[in-house]
């Protein structure tokens, strides 16, 4: 939680730091909110369509690779 900017806007952390705040997948979600509730702006639609679509290829590649492997699963378990 605490490198996700919770708790502080990433903007606070010096510009070396910043990188490790927003490698954190709730980073995005978490600025978004806050640009809504306290800028009563609306959120920035290109950084949401690209986690949309990193988060889909991620879970079609995990779902891939259960499908493969999980003839084995029973073995190990």
């Amino acid at each position: 939680m605490f490198l996700s900017g919770v708790f502080f806007p990433p903007q606070s952390l010096p510009e070396h730091l910043r990188m490790f705040v927003y490698i954190s997948p709730v980073t995005l979600p978490i600025e978004q909110v806050r640009t809504v509730l306290f800028d009563a702006a609306l959120p920035a639609w290109k950084p949401w369509a690209l986690y949309t679509l990193i988060a889909l290829v991620v879970a079609s590649a995990g779902l891939s690779f259960f499908r493969k492997t999980a003839g084995g699963f029973a073995d190990v378990v």
